[in-house]
């Protein structure tokens, strides 16, 4: 199931898209305990409020079906809800 998702902790935003939602929570979590990553935004925030796992903050906006919308598509509309909930998290354009 392809998603686009949220994370929010006072304020603060990061809007992202995955194709396992389960899977991404998880690696967040790891890479924000490397802090070596292209979301370093998202992950030292995480890191400065004590935010140990980032599933508590994480909430989905849209779900599709595998073949129901392309990864472009996909990133064009990651790339609409960054501008539309002003996401200050995001290091990164979601599409180019």
């Amino acid at each position: 199931m392809k998603t686009i998702y949220k994370f929010e902790h006072n304020n603060n935003i990061y809007i992202g898209s995955t194709i396992n939602f389960k899977s991404r929570c998880w690696a967040h979590n790891q890479h924000k305990k490397q802090a070596k990553h292209k979301h370093l935004s998202l992950y030292q925030y995480c890191n400065s409020c004590d935010i140990t796992d980032v599933r508590e903050y994480m909430t989905i906006i849209l779900e599709f079906n595998d073949d129901q919308i392309t990864k472009k598509d996909m990133r064009t509309l990651e790339q609409d809800y960054i501008g539309l909930y002003e996401a200050n998290l995001n290091s990164i354009r979601a599409i180019k």
